[in-house]
């Protein structure tokens, strides 16, 4: 159903796929923390706190795949 907002028409059915089809958010922002992590490691002389990244990156990784786990078990029944 295509909704006009004044001369323009709308679609009301915004595509997901692209979101929902690969990584989950958790995923997505784990592994960005990584690569914070890998580039304040190797490219500054990084304090301890930059392993920060490195530990909270790995466990939304480990989070989201538990996550996809258990949704799709879910699906099967």
């Amino acid at each position: 159903m295509n909704v006009g907002v004044g001369a323009v028409a709308v679609n009301n059915a915004p595509d997901w796929t692209l979101l929902t089809s690969g990584m989950d958010l958790l995923s997505i922002i784990g592994a960005i923390m990584l690569v914070f992590w890998a580039a304040g490691t190797f490219a500054f002389e990084a304090p301890g706190i930059i392993h920060l990244f490195l530990s909270l990156g790995v466990m939304l990784i480990v989070l989201g795949a538990v996550k996809r786990a258990e949704r799709a078990r879910k699906s099967k029944g």
